[in-house]
């Protein structure tokens, strides 16, 4: 299976947490209005690290053995200060099966949090899935805001243009945590 037919299915995956950023969240919310169809949890906003795997091909207890390793390697780098600055876009293409636009708050990438991406594939390597998408020079960090309307792909495009003119947000991410089967948050570390 392709990475691009992959896309939208559940997945195994090591992120931030960032209840931090629900006021950014509903700022934008607001400012996207009805250009975005179906808006990301509330209690779930989070940056992605690093796809594992696909829930089909691996269990919780397997993956759960990664977490003395990346307990280990979470305190080297939390708190990790992360600087959003306006919005981004994947936009649909041929190849992205998805219809719609998956629309996100940029967060401008940095040497600590690349270099923990960095860990944790090196941590995972031949053990996992690779998702090349999201991978090393593909890793986009980001925190999805929702689904954009596929009629409305002009505004969206405007708007994602112009928040590049917008204050940049820090927030300090305290929380690392992996994604188990059916949506299950298992906390690695809390600071």
């Amino acid at each position: 299976m392709t990475d691009y037919k992959r896309l939208g299915k559940p997945a195994y995956t090591v992120k931030l947490m960032l209840p931090e950023l629900k006021r950014t969240f509903l700022k934008y919310k607001k400012r996207c209005g009805n250009l975005i169809g179906n808006y990301f949890k509330l209690n779930r906003l989070h940056v992605g690290l690093k796809y594992l795997g696909y829930e089909n091909k691996f269990t919780d207890r397997y993956m759960l053995k990664f977490v003395p390793e990346l307990k280990i390697m979470a305190k080297k780098y939390l708190p990790l200060k992360l600087t959003i600055k306006g919005l981004g876009a994947f936009w649909s293409s041929p190849k992205w099966p998805q219809k719609q636009p998956v629309i996100f708050l940029r967060v401008i990438p940095n040497k600590k949090l690349n270099a923990f991406h960095k860990e944790i594939r090196a941590c995972v390597r031949n053990k996992v899935d690779i998702f090349l998408l999201a991978e090393g020079r593909n890793y986009t960090p980001h925190c999805t805001l929702g689904l954009g309307r596929p009629e409305k792909i002009k505004e969206l495009r405007k708007l994602v243009v112009q928040s590049r003119k917008d204050k940049p947000i820090t927030i300090v991410a305290k929380r690392f945590a992996m994604r188990l089967k059916g949506g299950k948050t298992k906390y690695i570390l809390k600071i």
